[in-house]
């Protein structure tokens, strides 16, 4: 079918960069709600091509290519799910009278340098900070501030070219990569906030109007040997119901002043020494890495649903949040990296999680028998398998382990450790999973999730990608 010129269904314009699972399970979504779909962004891949009933390559650069496919298609809405996407979805929707967020709200809460000043004006607490366009200025700009401090791309969103710096020199070092890494070529340096755990607490939240789903919180974190990458996330969030209002309450002070009133939004942040919670980020678009699948399954709450059915002016299942029963699942979400760069041979679950695994996805397809690169530098899990557990005290216990019960395999390592092949989790003799493997290939969606009625501390960029940190954090089983 090429264009909804009878306008019997919604039309949704999806926009996003590929490849990226956010597009694939929005594409689906909507498809499933009836709505004709119209994806715009890079080249689509075989899965968008074939889930999407209009694609269209745009130039980022010229938000005119936007407008006009959006005008053309007569969309009811459009929504975006990538950083790069959401300046140009809000010049849109503004434009065309859509659904949606304005251009000023978006451009703060995604530069480092307005989103501090935003903090400053709610009120909430903010480490100093300075934004450097060039070198020269650096012995200047960094006077006010005392080391240690962070250096930071200013508009980026991921977490390469950032770095803690203790003196002048090493502040002079770091600029170049970070300028690098810059969007812009600017460059922030903010004070570092010391942060002793490798735990930092997430949140997916959906925004209408004055009202917020708080659903998807949750702690995630870190490992020692690399403490800006998120790797795994613990359902429910551990918290006392006071630390629980601190982050509510300092999330919509963001919020409120910020001036958005719709959407998906991941936000990351921890509590300092003194209490405050400190929110790192807040990006105005889904995080990766499957997060909106394994929140629905946590608590019964679809957001990304949410995203697509309020951006044609659909309110009732928003609505309907306010009273349907919610879930609480005993979880825990692991990202897969390996630690050195190599051969892929497989991916190990320990069989002692063979009753425990619900689902695996693998974001960009299966990689074994194929090169991958080292944690610090992929840009993508190898996997993520999905775990429930019965109780909290179970969960915690696996939490503490499950670095030496989930872990990639390379083929060097295979053969020197004569791994066995065919157990849970490994592959057999033909190279093929186990049986007892839950699994998705290339991100296709099983029962997991399924309806019924059928960087501070890194967060996904704009494919997934670990996002900004700010505290650089030292071992501590909390």
């Amino acid at each position: 079918m090429k264009g909804n010129d009878l306008k019997t269904m919604k039309t949704l314009v999806i926009v996003s960069t590929t490849p990226d699972e956010r597009a694939e399970m929005t594409l689906k979504t909507a498809k499933a709600l009836g709505y004709y779909t119209v994806f715009c962004g890079d080249r689509p891949d075989d899965i968008i091509a074939e889930l999407a009933d209009e694609c269209h390559e745009i130039d980022w650069e010229d938000p005119s290519s936007l407008l006009k496919i959006t005008a053309d298609a007569k969309a009811d809405g459009i929504v975006g799910l990538c950083d790069k996407a959401m300046i140009p979805v809000a010049r849109v929707s503004t434009e065309l009278g859509l659904i949606g967020n304005s251009p000023e709200s978006i451009e703060i809460l995604l530069s480092k340098n307005k989103f501090r000043k935003l903090q400053k004006k709610a009120q909430v607490f903010c480490p100093g900070h300075v934004v450097v366009h060039n070198k020269e200025e650096l012995d200047q700009a960094a006077l006010p501030l005392r080391f240690p401090l962070i250096v930071k791309p200013e508009l980026c969103s991921s977490s390469f070219g950032q770095t803690v710096v203790n003196d002048m020199e090493e502040l002079k070092a770091a600029f170049s990569e970070a300028s690098a890494n810059s969007r812009n070529g600017s460059v922030c340096v903010e004070e570092f906030v010391e942060h002793k755990s490798l735990r930092a607490r997430e949140l997916d939240v959906f925004l209408l109007g004055d009202e917020i789903v708080w659903d998807g919180l949750r702690d995630s974190y870190r490992v020692e040997r690399a403490p800006l990458r998120p790797i795994y996330d613990v359902y429910p969030a551990e918290l006392t119901e006071e630390e629980a209002g601190r982050i509510k309450e300092t999330v919509e002070a963001v919020l409120k002043e910020s001036g958005v009133r719709i959407g998906h939004y991941n936000i990351e942040g921890y509590f300092t020494e003194d209490g405050d919670f400190f929110v790192i980020e807040i990006n105005p678009r889904p995080s990766g890495y499957y997060n909106p699948q394994h929140i629905h399954y946590f608590c019964g709450v679809d957001l990304t649903k949410l995203l697509v059915t309020t951006a044609v002016g659909d309110n009732s299942y928003f609505e309907s949040q306010k009273t349907l029963p919610k879930t609480r699942r005993n979880m825990i979400t692991y990202s897969v990296f390996s630690d050195r760069a190599g051969i892929l041979d497989h991916v190990h679950i320990d069989s002692s999680l063979s009753d425990k695994l619900v689902e695996q996805r693998y974001p960009l397809g299966r990689k074994d028998g194929k090169p991958v690169p080292d944690i610090l530098t992929a840009t993508r899990p190898l996997s993520i398998p999905v775990f429930e557990f019965e109780s909290k005290e179970e969960t915690e216990k696996i939490r503490r382990e499950i670095d030496s019960l989930v872990y990639a395999v390379l083929k060097e390592e295979a053969e020197s450790e004569s791994d066995e092949p065919g157990e849970f989790g490994t592959e057999g003799e033909s190279g093929e999973p186990g049986e007892s493997q839950a699994q998705v290939e290339s991100g296709e969606p099983g029962e997991f999730g399924a309806e019924d009625e059928s960087d501070e501390f890194g967060t996904e960029g704009e494919s997934g990608e670990p996002g900004e940190s700010q505290a650089q954090v030292k071992p501590d089983e909390s």
